[in-house]
């Protein structure tokens, strides 16, 4: 899917989505899904640049000669097709992917227990009880779909975790902190486009993975004590220290 058909998608979505009524357009124009959308566009552009200099890459010259591909058996767990890790994907993709991940989700997790004050602990288990949701949710569509990765590894292909993960702990923190919204978004975008320049995703599968994300956080912020821990959630109206002041979601 070429990134001219991706772009095109996308915005037929969002015309789409103004015209469900007043009170879906009104949400479509707030910062965070404003932010979304921006991060969207740029993971789409990022990607497509991913996938030209690949394609350019990886084309002959002139033509290979034929070699037999050596025959392993079914048991040996050998995967003639899959794209071993190489030198030369870029460091920067190979960091988001991996550490840079990690502390990403790390920092959007455990940081509120620090900066949050007596919000805090209802931030932070707000934020993991999102982060397991779409878990869940991106789990139950990898078995479903059942789709091949680019680089041949499996069949865990659609939707992206990491896209997924990213995204859902960024509009989580965009949410509880408006004015670093651009900063988790960018981060949320740097690692589902370094899954496309591994060749561990295809442009659709981290779009798919995001959204996933931003829906799966959205959906949590409108519950009064969330999903999977609920009984460690104080609803917004018990009030209290540890109770939660969100303004108006949709």
């Amino acid at each position: 899917m070429d990134f001219q058909t991706e772009s095109e998608n996308l915005l037929i979505w969002r015309l789409d989505i103004s015209q469900l009524g007043p009170g879906h357009s009104d949400a479509m124009k707030s910062p965070s899904t404003l932010l979304f959308l921006c991060a969207t566009t740029s993971l789409l552009a990022i990607s497509a640049h991913a996938d030209t200099v690949a394609t350019a890459v990886s084309a002959p010259a002139f033509p290979a000669p034929a070699v037999s591909a050596p025959v392993f058996p079914a048991s040996s767990g050998v995967h003639l097709n899959a794209r071993s890790s190489s030198s030369s994907d870029p460091g920067w993709a190979k960091f988001a992917s991996g550490s840079g991940n990690a502390l990403f989700l790390a920092a959007g997790t455990l940081l509120p227990l620090v900066t949050d004050g007596k919000d805090g602990s209802q931030h932070a288990v707000r934020t993991i009880d999102a982060l397991a949701v779409s878990t869940l949710l991106t789990s139950g569509l990898k078995i479903l779909t059942h789709e091949k990765r680019p680089d041949g590894s499996d069949f865990k292909s659609f939707p992206s975790g990491h896209a997924s993960a990213a995204f859902t702990v960024a509009t989580m923190q965009a949410q509880f902190h408006p004015r670093q919204a651009l900063l988790w978004y960018g981060g949320a975008t740097a690692i589902a486009a370094s899954r496309v320049t591994l060749h561990r995703h295809y442009t659709r599968d981290v779009v798919a993975g995001a959204a996933l994300g931003f829906l799966s956080a959205r959906l949590e912020l409108k519950q009064q004590r969330g999903f999977i821990l609920r009984p460690f959630i104080q609803s917004r109206d018990a009030g209290g220290a540890g109770g939660l002041t969100l303004s108006k979601i949709f």
